[in-house]
């Protein structure tokens, strides 16, 4: 289940989206993904992708990506957004 901030009625107009590192959980990037919510306020919606999690990492940057980008798009569907701005994080590595 991806970690998105807030509810659907909020006025975003930035999607952040933060990728966990090989074998890893969106868990591995919540206290980031806290600081950055914290950092940009309310107009942020942090998304941490799950649909990658753990031994999916391992289907290759192609499949990884066609799953975050539905990802992605689902949430915007979900939150009805309206972005002006885009901002996509990635980890080399995961650490529990």
């Amino acid at each position: 289940m991806p970690t998105a901030s807030s509810s659907p009625t909020a006025s975003y107009t930035h999607l952040v989206v933060v990728c966990h590192g090989a074998m890893g959980w969106p868990a591995h990037v919540a206290n980031l993904c806290a600081a950055i919510r914290l950092s940009l306020g309310p107009s942020a919606l942090v998304l941490a992708p799950a649909c990658f999690s753990g031994f999916r990492t391992l289907s290759g940057t192609q499949a990884c990506g066609d799953r975050v980008f539905a990802e992605i798009q689902a949430a915007k569907a979900k939150h009805r957004l309206t972005l002006t701005h885009i901002s996509l994080l990635g980890t080399l590595r995961s650490t529990t």
